[in-house]
């Protein structure tokens, strides 16, 4: 295992979200209640982007196109695809809830980094 460099802390700061390619895995970092966290890019059901997704108080992720809700801490599935209330679950049953990857981070030097293994 390794660390990593994804975005400088100031830029993630003012910006509140990146995307970032480090070392192969597209990263989405977030800035949220001055916290920094880092968790794949693309949502676990369609591979869909969560750079968009609303961002809840109780810190999970929402994915902007199915609803499918991820705590930000553990990556657990809170919701899976309810959206929309029609066929939402029925296209959850096309792939099984997964937990969306998280990366622990670390500050150094002012660059957040992520751990790769």
């Amino acid at each position: 295992m390794a660390w990593k460099d994804g975005i400088n802390l100031t830029k993630l700061q003012q910006d509140q979200r990146h995307v970032a390619d480090v070392e192969g895995n597209k990263i989405l970092f977030i800035w949220h209640q001055e916290n920094v966290y880092a968790v794949q890019s693309q949502c676990p059901h369609f591979k869909l982007p969560l750079a968009k997704g609303k961002i809840t108080e109780d810190c999970a992720i929402v994915c902007p196109f199915h609803k499918s809700e991820f705590d930000l801490h553990t990556g657990d599935v809170k919701c899976w695809s309810t959206w929309p209330p029609a066929i939402g679950p029925l296209l959850g049953k096309v792939r099984k809830a997964n937990k969306l990857k998280i990366y622990p981070t670390r500050i150094d030097n002012e660059m957040v980094q992520v751990e790769i293994c």
